[in-house]
Parts: structure tokens; sequence; C-alpha cells
């Protein structure tokens, strides 16, 4: 994916993004379902200039690394039922 479409939302599709969430529809009832726990993380990010590029990076590096706990710590079964980590606040 460009930096142009990643960061700055150039060049989306925006027909390809609602087919993707219509597919997804049964994905979101599962999640809507599932008891969630909450996990607050505190950041110090002094370059307030570009806070959305700082997010994201963040954002990004902790969805990937939880997925890829939950591949390594769950089996087949487990990690089916399992859901994506989800940013709920910034503040």
């Amino acid at each position: 994916m460009s930096v142009e479409k990643y960061w700055m939302g150039k060049n989306i599709d925006f027909q390809e993004l609602l087919d993707d969430y219509h597919r997804g529809l049964e994905y979101i009832e599962k999640v809507n379902k599932t008891e969630s726990s909450l996990l607050k993380i505190n950041f110090n990010i002094p370059e307030i200039n570009q806070p959305v590029f700082a997010h994201e990076l963040i954002y990004k590096t902790i969805k990937g690394s939880f997925h890829d706990f939950k591949s390594y710590c769950l089996d087949q079964s487990e990690y089916n039922k399992s859901t994506p980590i989800f940013l709920y606040e910034i503040k």
C-alpha cells in the first residue's frame, strides 16, 4: 500500500472498501458478541505536529504484535474464536 493511500487517503477505492465491509458483517457480529478486556497504554509523543503518523505507527505495531502473539500462543480452535485488538479512544 502506498504512503499516499495509507496515510493521506489518496486513491482509495471506496467501492472496494464498502464491499470489504459488507463481506465482513458476519465477523463484525462475532466481534460484537465477544466480551472485551481493557488494555490501556499511555505514550509520550512529543511531536504533536504529526499525530496521525505517530498514531498509525503505534496502533498498527500493537495490532500486529497482538495478532502474532495470538497466532503463537493459541491453538487453531482458540484462534478462530478470538478477535483482534481494537482502538476505542485516543486522548
